[in-house]
């Protein structure tokens, strides 16, 4: 038992939850440093109807970032250098995507709004937050499928928002995360910053190349990035 227990806490896997650790916040720093505008938004300004716009368009810039940590967690490597090319290879259209995905959330919640406070619909509460709970991680599925998949936007849509309403209770468990980290970012940024953004993050993008790989097998086992 004693041997069972030094194996558990040898000198090796200290070093290697610590060199996990390391890169989590490294991560996390990163997306921060990449995402400035978002974080800005967060501590300056009290978030209301009045600066939702201001929020949509710092979040313009998380998008990127969301695309960009894919491919580097799990990564034992991880250097500024490597996440900045990452970045910028892909920045432009990653953006594009955030603007449309941003433009559909923010429509969607203006509309909730207007059905709810100004024409006191109050009673369609809960099927509008549980419709934004599905549209939500639907763009994560859609962010994580776009770049698994080479398939056309249409195709890719279908089946983001396929998978957000097959797997219900992860659906919600994906919007608890992004809420909690949502939430963080508004009253304790430091939190997100240092080890938020790749703590839920990573648990988001985990389930969901898990709920990808459970529908669709990599037609390349080598590279495993493109999915039937």
């Amino acid at each position: 038992m004693l041997s069972s227990l030094r194996n558990i806490v040898s000198p090796k896997m200290v070093q290697e939850i610590n060199y996990a650790v390391y890169n989590y916040v490294k991560l996390s720093l990163f997306m921060s440093l990449y995402s400035l505008p978002w974080i800005v938004v967060n501590l300056v300004f009290h978030f209301s109807v009045n600066t939702f716009i201001f929020y949509a368009i710092g979040f313009l810039f998380v998008f990127p970032n969301l695309m960009a940590i894919q491919k580097f967690i799990g990564n034992k490597q991880v250097t500024l250098r490597a996440y900045t090319r990452n970045l910028k290879k892909n920045y432009w259209h990653s953006f594009k995507l955030g603007v449309i995905c941003t433009f559909l959330i923010s429509f969607f919640i203006a509309d909730s709004y207007i059905l709810l406070y100004q024409m006191k619909k109050l009673f369609l509460f809960p099927l509008l937050y549980i419709t934004l709970m599905f549209l939500v991680v639907a763009v994560i599925y859609f962010l994580a499928l776009n770049q698994k998949i080479d398939e056309s936007w249409k195709i890719t849509v279908k089946k983001a928002g396929f998978i957000s309403w097959r797997y219900t209770f992860t659906t919600g468990f994906l919007f608890l995360l992004i809420m909690l980290w949502t939430s963080f970012g508004y009253y304790v940024p430091i939190i997100n910053s240092l080890f938020g953004n790749m703590f839920f993050w990573g648990l988001v993008f985990k389930q969901v190349d898990k709920k990808i790989t459970t529908l669709w097998k990599p037609k390349n086992k080598e590279k495993g990035d493109l999915y039937e």
